[in-house]
């Protein structure tokens, strides 16, 4: 009896198990067999194979409640299965065959639905809303690479089906490997950078950026709050025909928690830098050679994850447009204000600036502001190319508001107009340009109310508009029909040879601004000088009670001797 069991048991494993030739051992499952609704754990490099046979469909059968695909699909019966492996891993996906026509028979065949009867939904909770695909048809194979360590496959049919799809499924290691390719190359001064066609970390084609070649990187599913366990690295090479090129990487958004850090490695293994969610945003990396590393841990924390430019350049490294200023940004976090950039040029020199700012309230001031206001008072006389693009929002993933470049167009000149965001959201703004001695860049912002009008600390526009009294009367327009800046707020500073408005009152936040810890460097340098102080300071204590002390004794001592004496004088008498 027990002999029968073992063999029985033997039979069911070699079904669920398949040995290759190599040695290698690879799962067989059924996705609407015994493993239905359950979650498989994956160590990295194993691989198995799933597929869907026999499925026979009956109508009005008792079916899972709960699920968010099929809360869209009452009509379809579904069998799942969710895929875990490591931290570090992501899992690959390719079908081998399936057999899932694109419609039910009516012939019809959408573009906004191609899936339009029985289908395989993959998805990576919990961003099933980004992340969710139908897969059908009659042509394989086709292949899905995971962005993290879930993968959760769902097929959802209205029919039988004798042999509806098999799919292989691997968990490798989470690394992107991107390379340049179609290498062409136009001169520009003394750099030269190479047009490229690439691929993006979601495997899209991107083209060349500001005429140079390269791609996008990004966080999985950006602006989501990306996995807090999430550990990925890109290795990005440029074309094998260009010898001497570099790689350059400039971030756009940078949204990281406090504990998750970015390293960046040269070529030949050296540590270039390293960012944590302290930081802004990190400054320009530009590689010595052909390759550069950059590996990403979140270590248990999260945040709306990060977004950066590279590009592939030819050229002497310190150039200008190659490694701009990136130090004129960061977070602005006050009740209004004006972001004020003049003078940034002494001579006849010219000056490249890459500068991000999000714009919003402190957050205990939410309650106080219900809307936020902004606007671009001046853009003029800039030295070159020049873009300001303004969005709403804390990334730059929403479509532009506003967006200014110079040389402007002659045909439509820039027309400077007001945005209204809620004090929720706030603006994310960004200037990429040149600037040389006559450039002048002017945003006015401010947080705004309709009603609670505080005497003494709001100031009340025409408009109904409440904004802080400081405001008032500093040379900007912050209600958005200049009523805060009143002909009697001013002299005749029009007829003085420069416009004092711009010194006189200087903005509330102007540029540039100085962080206190601007890197790890400063607080580590402000905690060692206050670490000396203090021991100083209780060495001085300890000296001094040592002394105390040490003439409390000899008071002692003299006391002592002076009283034998007393004592001696005293016998002989």
């Amino acid at each position: 009896m027990l002999a029968a069991k073992a063999i029985l048991g033997m039979g069911l494993w070699c079904c669920w198990m398949v040995v290759t030739g190599e040695g290698n051992v690879v799962r067989n499952e059924d996705i609407c067999g015994v493993q239905n609704g359950r979650r498989l754990y994956l160590e990295l490099g194993e691989r198995g194979i799933l597929y869907a046979k026999n499925v026979s469909f009956v109508k009005n059968e008792a079916r899972q409640e709960g699920s968010r695909v099929y809360a869209s699909n009452s009509s379809h019966a579904q069998c799942s299965l969710e895929l875990v492996t490591c931290p570090s891993c992501v899992i690959i996906a390719t079908f081998g065959s399936i057999a899932l026509p694109h419609h039910c028979g009516d012939g019809s065949v959408t573009m906004d639905s191609p899936c339009r009867c029985d289908y395989v939904w993959i998805s990576e909770p919990p961003y099933e809303d980004v992340s969710g695909t139908p897969f059908c048809g009659l042509y394989a194979p086709i292949t899905y690479r995971s962005s993290t360590r879930t993968l959760s496959i769902t097929l959802l049919y209205s029919q039988s089906h004798k042999h509806a799809f098999t799919l292989e499924y691997t968990a490798e290691r989470n690394r992107l490997h991107l390379r340049g390719t179609e290498l062409t190359t136009s001169s520009s001064s003394s750099t030269t950078t190479t047009t490229t066609t690439t691929t993006t970390t979601n495997g899209q084609t991107a083209k060349g950026l500001n005429n140079t070649g390269g791609g996008i990187l990004t966080s999985p599913f950006f602006p989501a709050r990306y996995p807090r366990d999430l550990g990925l690295e890109y290795v990005v090479s440029c074309p094998s025909e260009a010898p001497s090129c570099r790689i350059r990487l400039l971030f756009s958004d940078f949204q990281l928690a406090t504990v998750s850090i970015m390293e960046f490695y040269d070529w030949n293994g050296q540590r270039l830098d390293v960012s944590s969610g302290a930081r802004f945003r990190p400054p320009v990396i530009v590689s010595s050679g052909p390759s550069l590393l950059i590996r990403f841990y979140a270590n248990g924390g999260t945040g709306l994850g990060y977004k950066a430019f590279y590009s592939f350049v030819i050229g002497h490294p310190l150039d200008k447009s190659v490694q701009p200023i990136t130090d004129c940004g960061g977070y602005v976090e006050n009740l209004g204000g004006t972001i004020t950039m003049m003078d940034m040029v002494v001579g006849e020199v010219v000056k490249t600036y890459d500068c991000v700012w999000l714009i919003r309230p402190p957050k205990n001031f939410l309650h106080m502001k219900t809307h936020m206001y902004l606007k671009v008072i001046a853009f003029a006389d800039m030295a070159g190319n020049t873009e300001l693009v303004v969005k709403q929002g804390p990334t730059s993933a929403l479509l532009p508001l506003e967006i200014l470049r110079h040389p402007a167009s002659q045909v439509q000149p820039p027309r400077h107009r007001e945005h209204v965001a809620p004090v929720t959201s706030g603006f994310h703004v960004s200037l990429r340009g040149t600037f040389g001695p006559p450039s002048q860049l002017a945003i006015a912002y401010a947080a705004f109310s309709y009603m609670d009008c505080f005497a003494g600390s709001d100031f009340l526009c025409r408009n109904h508009r409440c904004i802080p009294s400081q405001l008032n009367c500093d040379g900007f327009d912050h209600c958005g029909d200049n009523s805060d800046e009143p002909a009697t707020c001013f002299r005749d500073w029009e007829l003085e040879p420069q416009d004092r408005k711009w010194h006189a009152n200087k903005a509330n936040y102007y540029f540039p601004k100085i962080d206190r810890y601007p890197d790890l460097k400063t607080a580590t340098l402000v905690f060692v000088a206050s670490s000396l102080g203090l021991i100083v300071l209780i060495s001085a204590l300890i000296i001094l009670l040592y002394r105390m002390g040490a003439r409390a004794r000899q008071q002692r001592e003299l006391q002592s001797r002076l009283q034998t004496i007393s004592e001696l004088l005293g016998r002989k008498m």
